[in-house]
């Protein structure tokens, strides 16, 4: 009979690049699944399709700025010149209008209401800023869905030969007798948004914070 195990291997070059691709694959898988809720959701729910839109954008966005932990994955893989163009779109609606507020596309205006009695005095009774952003075109998420399934065609590529470069490495006999499990590993440690992971994880262990279900 045979048994399987799966172990946790030492740090490398091709190790440390496995963990970042892996990392952009998720992130990219998130960025697909919020972008096709948001076109479920229209256009009976536009209020929130907007809100899913963000959500996807901010995934795929999260690919593309160094964060300290990980290249930029257009360092690995380069866009399609076909398209660079909504790429482009993509990153300008992440740096201008989700994470930062300088977008033409949501612009505040002073307002001021007025009243005006039946004898013709007009009074102010209030002052407002009132907030208009420009809806996203339904093109936008199936123009994103598009860019994403092709980039995650290609990271695919490079996936299957780190892949195959971290299996050719190991020591297949010291990692079945040394190596250790993944493992989740639950804790009731304070939650720190501002906590960092490292860039190589340097053991097996996941902290998982479970404060809400352990009380």
């Amino acid at each position: 009979m045979t048994e399987k195990r799966q172990l946790v291997t030492e740090e490398s070059e091709a190790a440390r690049l496995l963990i970042e691709l892996g990392s952009f694959d998720h992130d990219l898988g998130e960025a697909e699944r919020a972008f096709v809720r948001a076109q479920d959701l229209l256009p009976d729910d536009p209020a929130l399709a907007a809100l899913v839109t963000d959500a996807g954008v901010v995934a795929y966005g999260r690919c593309f700025h160094k964060s300290g932990r990980r290249q930029k994955l257009d360092d690995l893989i380069a866009i399609p010149a076909q398209y660079q163009g909504t790429h482009d779109s993509v990153m300008h609606m992440r740096n201008r209008t989700v994470a930062h507020s300088e977008s033409a596309q949501q612009v505040t205006l002073p307002v001021v209401e007025l009243e005006r009695d039946a004898n013709g005095t007009i009074n102010p009774t209030r002052a407002l800023a009132m907030t208009i952003r420009h809806p996203v075109p339904n093109s936008f998420a199936p123009r994103a869905l598009t860019l994403i399934k092709e980039i995650r065609a290609l990271l695919a590529q490079t996936l299957a030969q780190t892949r195959a470069d971290v299996v050719a490495e190991v020591d297949p006999t010291d990692l079945w007798t040394n190596g250790r499990p993944p493992q989740l590993v639950p804790t009731t440690a304070e939650w720190d948004a501002g906590a960092r992971r490292d860039r190589f994880p340097t053991g097996a262990e996941i902290p998982v914070h479970l404060p809400d279900l352990l009380q």
